[in-house]
Parts: C-alpha cells; sequence; structure tokens
C-alpha cells in the first residue's frame, strides 16, 4: 500500500489559542531505556491508543530519539542489531545533514522551544501502513492551554520505517513542519494553508540532498506513481490523500527548477499563505510569473514533459521524473463521424485542477472544439497540444475563452493525435462546469507539397518558395526560431516568404489560412551550426578592422592596447572568420574587474555603466550572466564611468 505521511492540525478555534506562547523550565529527560508516556493520535496508531509508553533508547547531538516498549521490547535478538545501527544512521544523518541543511534553507525550528530545551524528540510508533509520520502543533503548547500536549517539539515516526530507504526523507518532511511551526505560526503569526505546508515539506528531501537519482523506494519515485493513480487531483485542496501529497510534490520540484529552490524556502518567512505566500515569494525574488502562470505551465508539464518544446517549461529538469499524465477521456476518432455530427463531453473541475482530452486524429476532414462553460466567468484555461507526424514536433496553442466560449479549428493533416487540456486555475472554493464539443467542418485546407530551398545559413536571408494549393491571399507564414522578413501570396499555389534563421537547426514552415487553419510543411528547413571558437579565442572577421574576443556565444569588441594589458594574448593570434560567422556570435558589452561583484555596461561611447539592480532585475532585464567577461582592474581603469543603470 502506498505510504504517506500526515501533518496534524486542529482546529481553527483551538489554534488562535495558542498565540500567546510560554517559556516554561527545562524539563530534564530520561536516562537511556527508562520510559515515558506520550500523547499519540488514536487515528494514526496501529494499536487506536491516544496515550502510550515509550523507551529512550538513544540521545544525539540535536534529539532525543525514543521507540515505543510494545515495538521496542518485542524485537528478537536478530532484528535489534539491524533496528539499532539503523537507528545510529539516521540519528548520525539527522545532526549532520537534514538539521543543518533544512535549517539553513527554511529557518529554525524554535529553539530553546516550548520545553527550554534546544533538543528535539523523535519517537519511533507503530502506524498505521497508510502514515509514514505526523507532527502536531498541539505539542508546542502547555498543558494547561492543550490538556493532551507532549510539551515538546516532537516528530512521531512510523516504527516500520525504522530501516527502510526512505527513513531520512521522511524526518526531513516531518522536521520542515517544526520549522513552520516557529517561522510562519509563531513569529509571524499567520497559520499557512495545508497544502502549502506539505508542499514545503516534500521539497524538505530535496532540499537536504536525497532525491537526486531515481530507486522505485526513494520518496520522489513513490509520489510520481501515486500521480499518475490520482492525476485529477485538485493541488490546492487539502484532504490527506496520497494524490494530494503526489501533487505537491511534482509541484514544488517543477517550481524549484522552473524558478528558484528560493521561491519555496521564501514562503517559510514570508506573512502570508497558500497562493499569496508563493506570489509573494515570487515578488521578493523579482520574478514576473504568478502562480496561475506556473500552475499552468506545470499541468502542461505533466501532460507533454519535453524541455525540447517551446522555452522549456513544458518538462522537468530531472532525468528521472519521466511522467507523463494519463488521459482522462478519449474520444471516437474524428474519421468516424458523419459530416457536421458532434461528439460531446460535460465535466466538471475543482479548483486547482485539470482534465485532460484526446482525439485520434485523421487526414481527411477539419474538425472545430468548441468548448462553453457552465460557470460565469469561469477562471479556466483551455489549451490544445497536437502532436506532428513527420517530426514527432509538439505544437501549443491556447484557445481563448470569450464570452464563456472558446473554439479553436484545427486541421489534422500531419497530426498523429490532438489533445485538449482543461485547467480551473483559482484556488478558491469555486468550481467550473463546462461541455465540449468537437465537430467536422467543411473549410479551405491550405496544402503544402513542396519548399524551396531547404538549407541555409545563421543571420543571412532566405527567400523560400512555397509550393501547394488552397493558399489564400490572406494567407500568413509562422516559422520556428526565424524572423519573418517579407511574405508574398503570388498565386492559390505559390508563397515566396523570405526569413533570416536565428539559430541553427531545423526550422518548421507553416501557413495559415485566414480561417485559422494551419499546414504544416513536410520538410524542414535545415540550418547548419556555425563553427565554435574556444573561449579566450581572438576573432576578425574578413574585411572588417574590428578584432573580438570569444566567451561562449558571445563577443566583445577589443583594441591593440587593450589586448597588450593580458601576456597570453596577441594581436598576430587573431583567427580570421567569414562575416557570417561573427554575426553569429552575440555582442556583448556587459563586464566585471577579477575579485569584484560590480558588473557593467558598456555603451556605444565607451563608457562603463554600473549596473545598479539585484540579480533577479538583472535576469528580468533580458541580460544573461553568461554574456559578462572577467577583466583585469588595468583594463577597468582605462574605461570611463558613465551614469548607473537601475533597469
Amino acid at each position: 500500500m502506498n505510504r504517506y505521511i500526515i501533518y496534524v492540525q486542529r482546529t481553527l478555534a483551538v489554534l488562535c489559542v495558542g498565540m500567546f506562547f510560554v517559556m516554561p523550565a527545562a524539563r530534564a529527560a530520561l536516562a537511556i531505556d527508562e520510559t515515558g508516556s506520550f500523547f499519540v493520535q488514536p487515528s494514526f496508531d496501529a494499536l487506536g491508543r491516544n496515550e502510550e509508553k515509550a523507551r529512550f533508547v538513544k540521545e544525539s547531538k540535536r534529539a532525543y530519539w525514543y521507540a515505543d516498549v510494545i515495538f521496542w521490547d518485542t524485537l528478537n535478538r536478530f532484528e535489534k542489531p539491524v533496528i539499532e545501527e539503523a537507528l545510529d544512521e539516521v540519528a548520525q544523518e539527522f545532526d549532520d545533514v537534514i538539521f543543518p541543511k533544512l535549517t539553513t534553507f527554511y529557518g529554525n525550528p524554535w529553539i530553546p522551544g516550548i520545553d527550554n530545551d534546544p533538543k528535539i524528540y523523535v519517537l519511533f510508533t507503530p502506524m498505521p501502513d497508510t502514515v509514514g509520520g505526523y507532527t502536531n502543533r498541539d505539542d508546542e503548547f502547555e498543558r494547561t492551554e492543550i490538556l493532551d500536549s507532549n510539551q515538546k517539539e516532537l516528530i512521531y515516526l512510523n516504527s516500520e520505517h525504522l530501516s527502510s530507504f526512505r527513513l531520512p526523507s521522511l524526518l526531513a518532511h516531518e522536521f520542515q513542519h517544526l520549522i513552520t511551526f516557529n517561522q510562519k505560526d509563531r513569529l509571524q503569526q499567520r497559520i499557512d494553508t495545508a497544502w502549502l505546508n506539505e508542499l514545503r515539506s516534500e521539497y524538505a528531501p530535496r532540499a537536504a540532498g536525497y532525491d537526486r537519482e531515481y530507486r522505485p523506494d526513494a520518496n520522489l519515485a513513490i509520489r510520481i506513481a501515486q500521480f499518475l493513480q490520482s492525476p485529477v487531483d485538485a493541488l490546492t485542496q487539502w484532504d490527506g490523500a496520497p494524490g494530494d501529497y503526489a501533487s505537491v510534490s511534482l509541484f514544488a520540484h517543477y517550481l524549484a527548477q522552473r524558478i528558484s529552490p528560493e521561491v519555496i524556502a521564501e514562503t517559510t518567512v514570508n506573512d502570508a499563505s497558500g497562493v499569496a505566500s508563493i506570489n509573494m515569494a515570487l515578488e521578493a525574488l523579482d520574478r514576473p510569473a504568478r502562480f496561475v502562470d506556473l500552475f499552468v505551465d506545470w499541468t502542461l508539464a505533466l501532460i507533454i514533459n519535453d524541455r525540447t518544446v517551446g522555452d522549456g517549461r513544458y518538462g522537468y529538469n530531472d532525468n528521472f521524473i519521466t511522467i507523463k499524465r494519463p488521459v482522462d477521456h478519449n474520444f471516437t476518432r474524428l474519421s468516424a463521424l458523419a459530416q457536421s455530427v458532434e461528439i460531446m463531453a460535460t465535466d466538471t473541475l475543482d479548483p486547482t485542477s485539470s482534465k485532460l482530452y484526446e482525439f485520434a486524429s485523421d487526414d481527411k476532414q477539419l474538425f472545430q472544439v468548441e468548448l462553453t462553460t457552465k460557470t460565469s466567468n469561469a477562471p479556466l484555461r483551455i489549451v490544445a497540444i497536437e502532436y506532428l507526424e513527420n517530426d514527432g514536433g509538439i505544437r501549443v496553442t491556447t484557445i481563448p475563452l470569450n464570452d464563456d466560449t472558446a473554439v479553436g479549428t484545427f486541421n489534422p493533416k500531419g497530426v498523429d493525435r490532438f489533445q485538449l487540456a482543461v485547467m480551473n486555475t483559482t484556488d478558491k472554493q469555486q468550481k467550473a462546469g463546462f461541455t465540449i464539443r468537437a465537430t467536422t467542418i467543411e473549410s479551405t485546407i491550405p496544402e503544402i507539397t513542396t519548399i524551396t530551398p531547404t538549407e541555409g545559413q545563421v543571420l543571412e536571408p532566405i527567400t523560400l518558395t512555397i509550393s501547394g494549393s488552397q493558399f489564400d491571399p490572406e494567407s500568413t507564414i509562422e516559422v520556428s526560431n526565424a524572423a519573418i522578413d517579407s511574405v508574398n501570396v503570388e498565386s492559390s499555389s505559390t508563397i515566396k516568404v523570405t526569413i533570416t534563421p536565428q539559430q541553427a537547426g531545423d526550422l518548421t514552415i507553416t501557413v495559415v489560412n485566414p480561417n485559422n487553419i494551419r499546414s504544416v510543411a513536410p520538410q524542414k528547413i535545415h540550418i547548419p551550426e556555425l563553427p565554435t571558437f574556444p573561449e579566450g579565442t581572438l576573432i576578425q572577421a574578413i574585411g572588417d578592422d574590428t578584432i573580438y574576443i570569444v566567451k561562449g556565444r558571445f563577443i566583445r569588441a577589443i583594441d591593440g592596447a587593450t589586448i597588450s594589458l593580458y601576456p597570453h594574448l596577441s594581436i598576430r593570434g587573431a583567427t580570421f572568420v567569414t562575416p557570417n560567422e561573427r554575426d553569429g556570435l552575440q555582442l556583448s558589452g556587459l563586464i566585471r574587474a577579477d575579485g569584484t561583484e560590480e558588473v557593467y555596461e558598456i555603451d556605444d561611447t565607451g563608457k562603463r555603466h554600473w549596473l545598479d539592480m539585484t540579480p533577479g532585475a538583472f535576469a528580468n532585464s533580458g541580460r544573461s550572466w553568461d554574456a559578462v567577461y572577467v577583466i583585469n582592474h588595468a583594463e577597468l581603469d582605462r574605461i570611463p564611468i558613465g551614469q548607473p543603470i537601475t533597469s
């Protein structure tokens, strides 16, 4: 049975009482092998108890370790040495890895805490198979306030996991809850939403250094399997089910990879909760994205999971997160439909959840997809995903929702599969009902037969002749990774288009008729890679007196006087290149002196301007850290200073 972790919260009425914190005198721990009483949650106890005896079995640098007497005292002479060794290992792991890494990442738990003792307590006790562990915030209060408080910073772990590979991850997960109580509940006087609290705990193993390679019993691998069993689970609605943990875990890892792990850490210390906390964290880090945008992109990443699509946002960086969200509803193959016959589905979405529909495509007829909402001003996002036949590419198109209706028309030619993702983007208690209709229609489909030529050069204009049929005088052209300079529809069978490729690779050409029907060319335009130069190479284009120094895909102009400041460089060592090879590299004016952090930008007059901005603002400005050249102080002193730049 899949295991998951439960974070215990009492009602808001009880939680509010806890805003009055008391610092009692320290309570001495027991001697090793002595027993003490602990209150436990009956629903999380294998025997249904509300109190148990536990034996003090180990003390480490940062924790006291206890085990339920029924569990511990019934271990036989073969089991006990194994369990004791496992306990020694996890105690050392907590002291040396989990505690320092998570306190650095999230902040400290309450130290010295309700018991005025800097060490926490960890209790191993039998639990149902479905429970990995839990914390109870009631334990952070005096018994004068909550009668069954243990009056300790206390983590409960399922004794079944004592010798499992997953144990450090479970411990890291629960330790984050202790940190959140201090950082959020106690210091910010803010009780976070359960889903965001659990999101931080699901990322805690990664922050502690775990879940970085695949194995089936790792925490993240288990979450992936749980997600595939419940892919429609709402992200921000929390019932404590395995699918809830799976969703927040996968969203946390996407958020960290897409934006930064700092976003997750920042939600621990700001004074907002839930979605507002994530948006506040993004703002604090100067990131323009907001929760709604990230929820949509994450949903599509679960479906597509291919970083070669678009700008890379539709996939995970981790090679072992190979998840592909299953389809919720497969429609009949469209070629089986008579003209204008509909196929229809009616559905409802919970907040921050999605549904995925698939149409098996064919080459015969256009089809139109129409989604009509039953909810006024429904916060829905509708995205079409087309899987292309000729190159295995994927096309992603947002279908706008206007007056509660979204309509998209699609050409099945060259498309292997067609999917429609529908997302309810609100985190409020607002369900969204809708109806989907797919209808075959009569319309003019542009047909591309050939394109010539089929090769070009980076940054060098090329005129293409597109031959085919049923082109419209108002037809437009779409080209991947190229600037379109001009389009001339000469006839219904010929289009001339001039493009300038922006980078190497294979370009896809699409003709779009005014009815928004697309036709993808069967051939690709191949743009070969330009020659690469080792970093620090001096180059000079034929017919140009300017010398440049190479840094990756960037070049910076450098004169003879400057070259003389670097003994390892020589004008005679410059490599002659073609103007096209030079223009395939990007010009940079960014510098910083060796051993300093201040980055300057050199303007057209040769003055340097300090970039007075945060790292986040630098990245959002379109500048690249890869374009920053490290120069010596002698060169820096030669460059006159201008006014600082703040944007």
